[in-house]
């Protein structure tokens, strides 16, 4: 009869109630998955909700997906936020981005460092690259968020070096969750690869420098004026590898988000309904609890220890040593890169800017249901907000105001994410990413021609005391 199902398959006596989540036809036709329901890996005849999540269909798990919950790929698909996609031939050229983008970064870090001047209170990069991480994060919410709003994540992740761009699953189906996330631990290792690559052309350059300035010593005539030469002290190999290695320390900074991210994402596992197994929230295919979990849950650990804990921690003692070491004017100039932009009052406003990161990893690996999570993580939002209002920590007012709106901007888009109304949720959304994109290409333009005039009115200043000193060097020897 309708409502009920034979587990003889055959339609043999005896008859059962249907199982929940289920629907039975009657007759010999078995149970089949309800909409919003999937097989369960725990019994053979139940089911399982596939909570909000885009690989549930009406009968069982759409084209594309299949596992528990309907939440892995199929062969010849691949995993990018929520969904399986097609393969589609793109993994050579993400791997070539990828690794341009590793020396792009490298490089970009290594100059800055390598300046005496204004360039490092580029606040409106920092600020803007922060917004962009938190954004990527919400990726892993399973939130209906629309197509403009995923697409913007995927886009975001670049930010944070999100390893499923790469689609590797595509080369190998067994590349999965456990090879991507030891590949993301293991990013400050990689990361070293580009860096020798810049360092060595960084070398190249400082060499043929320093021989064309020995050569243009050796054809100068003596008694000639050389203080028309650059002042600033040229760069050698020791003053690079010097500016190397706070390059590195830097990217340690930008990339503890993602590394926090997948040392935490470890411990947050959920059981759904119909289910006897916890299973990873991160990929939801990967079982909790099993020998497998255990066999990696000592490099969790050492991946809390490393990056959760260590970088905060080395960051606060280099920022408090350095400061009581050092003059004031030396410490600007040798780690502007964390201190350059704040005031000298809010000298150590990374860590707060830490504690925003770390505190939305934690509101979503603490809560299980993803409600709950988006709800706690818009809380930190909001006391960061606050707390961000009140101290003012930039030297620009064109920071704190940027700085504001942008936090403003991703609290909105996560807001948004969880609303209920079909209509208001996608212009919500939208909204917070157009604010935060407009937000920081402003900030980007506003922040170089800033920096462009503060430049050109040192050089007309040079410029000015040239003149006065050539003037009063003349009247000397009338």
């Amino acid at each position: 009869l309708p409502g009920a199902y034979s587990a003889d398959k055959s339609g043999s006596p005896p008859c059962l109630p249907c199982p929940t989540g289920g629907v039975c036809a009657g007759g010999g036709s078995p149970a089949q998955p309800a909409p919003g329901f999937a097989p369960s890996d725990s019994s053979p005849d139940g089911f399982v909700s596939c909570g909000s999540g885009p690989g549930c269909g009406s009968q069982g798990c759409k084209r594309g997906y299949r596992g528990p919950e309907c939440t892995d790929c199929e062969q010849d698909f691949f995993k990018l936020g929520q969904r399986c996609t097609k393969c589609d031939g793109r993994v050579v050229p993400m791997i070539l981005v990828l690794f341009v983008l590793g020396i792009a970064v490298a490089g970009a870090l290594l100059w800055f460092n390598t300046r005496t001047g204004e360039v490092h209170k580029f606040g409106a990069i920092m600020i803007g690259l922060n917004s962009l991480q938190i954004t990527a994060i919400y990726g892993k919410l399973a939130l209906n968020w629309g197509t403009l709003g995923e697409t913007w994540m995927v886009i975001t992740s670049l930010s944070t070096y999100n390893l499923d761009l790469l689609t590797l699953e595509c080369l190998n189906d067994e590349v999965k969750w456990k090879v991507k996330w030891i590949f993301t631990l293991c990013l400050p290792l990689l990361f070293i690869i580009p860096f020798a690559i810049v360092f060595v052309v960084g070398l190249f350059f400082v060499r043929r420098a320093a021989k064309k300035t020995n050569e243009t010593v050796e054809e100068a005539e003596v008694g000639d004026d050389l203080h028309s030469q650059d002042d600033e002290v040229a760069m050698t190999r020791d003053s690079l590898v010097d500016a190397t290695k706070r390059a590195y320390y830097q990217l340690l900074v930008i990339l503890f988000l993602p590394l926090a991210s997948a040392a935490l994402g470890f411990y947050s596992c959920t059981r759904r309904d119909g289910s006897r197994f916890w299973r990873l929230d991160d990929a939801r295919y990967v079982r909790c609890y099993d020998e497998g979990y255990w066999g990696l849950f000592p490099v969790a650990v050492i991946g809390t220890l490393l990056y959760v804990v260590g970088i905060p921690l080395a960051v606060c003692r280099l920022l408090f040593k350095k400061r009581e070491q050092l003059s004031e004017l030396e410490f600007a100039l040798r780690y502007g890169f964390l201190v350059g932009r704040f005031t000298a009052e809010a000298f150590a406003y990374e860590l707060a800017i830490m504690g925003r990161k770390i505190g939305v990893v934690l509101a979503m690996v603490v809560f299980r249901d993803v409600i709950n999570k988006a709800n706690a993580a818009l809380f930190v939002l909001g006391v960061c907000l606050v707390h961000l209002t009140l101290t003012m920590p930039y030297c620009a007012s064109l920071h704190n105001s940027m700085a504001i709106v942008c936090l403003a901007a991703v609290s909105l888009v996560l807001w948004g994410g969880t609303m209920q109304h079909d209509d208001m949720r996608p212009a919500i959304v939208l909204g917070g990413i157009v604010l935060n994109i407009v937000t920081m290409l402003g900030g980007f333009v506003l922040d170089w021609r800033q920096i462009r005039a503060d430049e050109e009115g040192a050089g007309a200043e040079n410029f000015d005391a040239s003149v006065e000193e050539g003037l009063l060097v003349s009247g000397g020897e009338g």
